[in-house]
């Protein structure tokens, strides 16, 4: 039987996860999945744990491949991918037993391109709901989500391009190409933003179906923002604010703060190359100052203090 939905797990050295991660996907009450694995290089037991689970359930299907990242292995899966519809999860999270039975008969009946769910995060013992935006499920075409985008996600950047709260159907996806970007930092945030810019129809439904697991010695966990990641994410500012600010129009800092919050973490933990000063200029010049959000205004402020001498605005 031809699996309706296709879930695609990026792995990466998280062997003692991995039961409780897949174990929540198979205590699912829609059962007419396939789980694609990709092992992205793992140097633990992942790949025996995977095979072990692999043969308790066929649905589960491995591809062991070289270490190219989260959005190398979500590619690969997407290419191997059968299903009519697509999910992306992480590897030590956790779903509820409903997520698939009720929302995949919403995008059936709705021939929506994508769906979007709340979600919980979950921080050592402390549980935090992350809520959309609207009170009921609803479906909006492209012009409604575009004007009321900032308040779907509750005003929160992270909110809107986590792939995990997501479904989306395959032919969407496969009908205007869109992949994950090759690199390492910031490959959610642009998949989401070309996700949004081609977008007909959507459905928001805010019950929550998802637990974002952070633990203190996760990769996640583990901040660091070096020169590649602060590239990474520069590139990433710069797709949110010709989407949002020059496409849609919208009266939004999202993508200047984002950039903000970058470099701030940069120069906080590293000390500010010649040949980065010309990549994070732009975003450094007091033009952009009422753009931002009032937290990135402190920052900005502190930026330009600490390195006032290298940092001065282009004549």
């Amino acid at each position: 039987m031809v699996p309706e939905v296709s879930i695609i797990m990026p792995v990466f050295n998280n062997e003692s996860e991995l039961p409780r991660s897949i174990g929540s996907i198979f205590k699912q009450n829609f059962q007419n999945f396939e789980l694609i694995c990709v092992n992205d290089g793992s140097t633990d037991n992942t790949e025996k744990v995977l095979a072990d689970l692999c043969n308790q359930d066929s649905r589960i299907l491995i591809k062991n491949v070289s270490n190219g990242g989260a959005a190398h292995a979500r590619n690969i899966g997407l290419s191997m991918a059968k299903g009519q519809y697509i999910y992306f999860m992480d590897s030590d999270d956790q779903i509820d037993k409903n997520l698939l039975s009720e929302n995949i008969p919403l995008l059936k009946e709705n021939e929506a391109d994508c769906l979007i769910f709340s979600h919980y995060e979950l921080i050592n013992d402390k549980k935090i709901f992350h809520p959309l935006g609207v009170n009921r499920i609803s479906v909006l075409n492209c012009s409604q989500f575009i004007q009321n985008f900032t308040t779907i996600f509750n005003d929160s950047i992270f909110n809107s391009f986590y792939p995990f709260n997501k479904i989306y159907t395959k032919e969407f996806l496969d009908k205007y190409a869109i992949r994950f970007p090759d690199k390492i930092f910031g490959e959610d945030m642009e998949f989401s933003y070309h996700v949004y810019e081609k977008i007909n129809k959507i459905i928001l439904n805010p019950s929550p179906y998802y637990y974002y697991i952070k633990r203190n010695n996760s990769v996640s966990a583990q901040f660091v923002m070096n020169q590649a990641r602060l590239l990474d994410e520069i590139e990433t500012a710069r797709t949110m604010i010709q989407l949002l600010n020059n496409t849609w129009n919208l009266d939004t800092n999202w993508g200047y703060s984002y950039a903000i919050w970058a470099i701030y973490h940069y120069t906080r933990q590293n000390f500010i190359a010649e040949d980065v000063i010309d990549k994070i200029h732009p975003f450094l010049n007091w033009s952009i100052f009422r753009h931002l959000s009032s937290k990135a205004k402190v920052q900005f402020i502190l930026i330009k203090a600490l390195f006032n001498r290298k940092l001065k605005d282009k004549k």
